[in-house]
């Protein structure tokens, strides 16, 4: 009987004795760099943790800021908003500016070319002028004080201002008639040529002084003219033919006729303060038609 072979394989039991070697040196490693690893995962850890918040808290911010540029885009386009609108305000504004200055410009012009001055102390607004002048008999006596005042009316006058005069009397074979210095109803302006027309044409007048005194029918003629105020010369009270006529009627008819239109004034030439009944009437004529009474005595 053969013996069986009981021989160890030499190879077999190297390769062990490799492998156990390496499996102790592993576990010789593992156990010297244990620690090291742990304690590396424990950092690494906590970097991502800080990182974590880092990146929240950007977020964050990049969340406020992203509400402030929104904020700040709402602001802007309200400015933007705000700036068209004043500039819109303010045009209007300069629009209304330079009509005001305009307006105001008008209403200075307008108050140059209408201020006050004084024609024998009388105080007036007005621009033009119809100066009716009495041509009866008795005002013979008064031809240099009737000349004299007509000047002292004309004085203050100015290029700008208008005037006309026409000179009535009562003649006892054609009635009332009138005499004008220029076409009827036509008003001149107040050059210094035409200035001394209308003086040398009163003088003139004087040659036809003669019968009665027809005031009513005289206003009447003056208020057919565009003027704004006419005033009245004269030295006696009305008469119609070789009686006086009613004072109080003319008064109310005259200022009916005018209804406010024009001033009228009225002067009373020569010794008035014996007629007493002139002053009486010229005074109420004045007074119901917004114009003044003056005396202007010889």
């Amino acid at each position: 009987m053969r013996r069986r072979n009981r021989e160890i394989n030499i190879f077999n039991m190297s390769a062990l004795d490799l492998f156990a070697s390496a499996l102790g040196a592993f576990i010789l490693l593992f156990a010297i760099l244990m620690p090291y690893y742990l304690k590396t995962k424990e950092i690494v850890m906590q970097e991502n943790t800080q990182l974590k918040a880092q990146l929240k808290e950007c977020q964050s911010q990049v969340s406020d800021l992203q509400g402030q540029v929104q904020s700040l885009q709402q602001q802007l386009a309200t400015c933007e908003q705000q700036k068209q609108q004043a500039l819109t305000e303010n045009e209007e504004l300069k629009r209304q500016l330079e009509q005001m200055q305009k307006d105001l410009q008008q209403a200075q012009q307008s108050l140059d070319e209408r201020v006050k001055f004084a024609l024998l102390g009388i105080n007036t607004k007005a621009q033009s002028f119809v100066l009716v002048v009495d041509m009866s008999g008795s005002m013979k006596a008064y031809t240099e004080t009737m000349t004299k005042t007509i000047a002292r009316i004309l004085e203050p006058l100015e290029d700008k201002h208008k005037v006309q005069i026409f000179g009535f009397r009562e003649d006892q074979h054609t009635g009332v008639a009138f005499e004008h210095w220029q076409s009827p109803y036509g008003l001149a302006d107040m050059t210094a040529p035409n200035k001394q027309a209308v003086n040398t044409f009163a003088g003139n007048l004087a040659g036809h002084f003669d019968g009665g005194t027809p005031t009513k029918e005289a206003l009447l003629e003056a208020l057919k003219y565009d003027s704004d105020a006419i005033i009245l010369l004269t030295d006696g009270a009305p008469t119609k033919g070789d009686q006086l006529s009613d004072t109080k009627a003319i008064v109310r008819e005259v200022t009916e006729k005018n209804a406010g239109k024009k001033e009228i004034h009225t002067v009373a030439i020569g010794d008035y303060n014996a007629e007493p009944v002139l002053v009486e009437f010229l005074q109420d004529l004045a007074a119901a038609n917004a114009g003044a009474f003056v005396g202007a005595a010889k």
